[in-house]
């Protein structure tokens, strides 16, 4: 895998004292990064043709080209670029031209060691997924696919003045890439300070109904997925596996007792892990006809996956770590653990309760209960727990009632 030694970044304002000023703050990395600086983008796109950058770093009012125009021309020329802006204005249409050419959106002024630690986190993050890996992903944005029966059921829901948020919440948590782009703006600074939160409720509040009526009904960010993209590949299965994955774990988190936050939680990081798949297919809609040729025992997750461990030498999984760390998520202890949920990469990595939770529902889910071998799944699950974690009678009631799911 393609690794990055130092950092290359590149940082763009017209104001020639930020720019000093970014030079001093950031001095102490000049040995792991690389540093670049641009009055304009013109400027940012000749030092880049140049140059092997790997993070842009641009501040949001400049004259001639502002930074949302230059976020979406590198989206287009250069896909596996990380693409930030900084600004200290709040004009909400300035901020919704980012919106699909951002991976991630820092207001001013920002904590410099927290900014620090943002860029760290970016540098290892493509050390860990290479460039190669990252552009296959494709521009990552603009516009946001969605399923098209959840994209018409929102916009029909946001038509009409409403007492409950609590169809959206449901409409919102079926759609992995839909539900993404909202934490990340949640977490982000795009419209208000970072919600820091993986629960899709907390951060639609914090976002704010009308922000989100505005993006959706006017500003069509998201859109459904094209006819011909669902009839080249397995999407709608694909979800299902997803929606299927996710509530089994938030399920057994419910009935052992967890708080309604972790369980949102634990439902939000379980989905996540199909958003590579889903981007990928979105990009490459005849990936998985090519992938079947070679795989016909496997299901559509496990066949990306396992093409992905045979060509990249890494999983979807690690892939879906990485765009978290892009995205500026929360530090969550399930999040560090989360390459290492897939195809026994890392066996002998001790895994909190959580991730055990996420690790062993989707292997119940796609590997066991599709066979309908119930000594084989009570077995699994009694190895996969220590009684002190879950009560094994519990854990039985637990299972028979995702397979009871399953069935209905």
């Amino acid at each position: 895998m393609d690794k990055i030694h130092k950092l290359n970044l590149i940082f763009v304002d017209d104001d020639i004292n930020n720019l000093r000023s970014l030079k001093r703050l950031f001095y102490d990395m000049r040995d792991e990064w690389d540093f670049h600086f641009a009055e304009n983008g013109i400027e940012a796109l000749n030092i880049i043709d140049q140059n092997s950058t790997a993070v842009i770093v641009s501040d949001m009012r400049m004259p001639n080209m502002d930074g949302g125009d230059l976020l979406n021309i590198i989206r287009e020329r250069f896909p596996a670029m990380i693409r930030v802006i900084v600004s200290g204005y709040t004009d909400q249409s300035m901020i919704t031209k980012t919106v699909t050419s951002a991976d991630n959106f820092i207001s001013k002024p920002y904590d410099v060691e927290n900014f620090k630690n943002y860029l760290r986190t970016l540098h290892s993050a493509l050390n860990n997924i290479g460039e190669q890996n990252l552009s296959s992903l494709g521009p990552r944005t603009s516009p946001i696919f969605i399923f098209p029966e959840t994209y018409h059921q929102i916009k029909e829901f946001l038509k009409y003045p409403q007492k409950s948020l609590e169809p959206l919440y449901k409409l919102i948590e079926s759609d992995p890439y839909l539900l993404y782009k909202i934490i990340n703006l949640a977490n982000g600074d795009f419209y208000n300070p970072g919600v820091n939160s993986l629960n899709h409720e907390r951060a639609i509040l914090n976002l704010g109904y009308e922000v989100f009526r505005e993006l959706f009904i006017h500003q069509n960010i998201f859109q459904p997925i094209p006819k011909d993209v669902l009839a080249a590949c397995p999407l709608t299965e694909i979800y299902q596996h997803a929606i299927f994955h996710s509530n089994s774990a938030r399920f057994l988190l419910k009935e052992m007792g967890k708080d309604y936050e972790t369980q949102n939680t634990i439902y939000t990081i379980t989905l996540m892990l199909y958003l590579p798949i889903i981007v990928l297919i979105l990009n490459n809609p005849f990936l998985y006809d090519e992938l079947k040729l070679h795989s016909v025992f496997l299901s559509p997750t496990a066949s990306l996956n396992q093409y992905f461990l045979n060509t990249r030498h890494m999983s979807l999984n690690q892939i879906t770590a990485c765009l978290f760390d892009f995205a500026g998520f929360p530090a969550n202890p399930i999040l560090s653990k989360i390459e290492f949920l897939d195809a026994d990469s890392n066996p002998t990595l001790p895994l909190d309760l959580y991730t055990k939770i996420v690790h062993f529902t989707g292997k119940l889910c796609h590997e066991l209960l599709p066979y309908k071998n119930w000594n084989q799944i009570y077995h699994f699950s009694s190895v996969q727990f220590q009684p002190d974690e879950i009560e094994p009678q519990l854990l039985k009631k637990i299972c028979a009632q995702i397979i009871r799911n399953q069935n209905q």
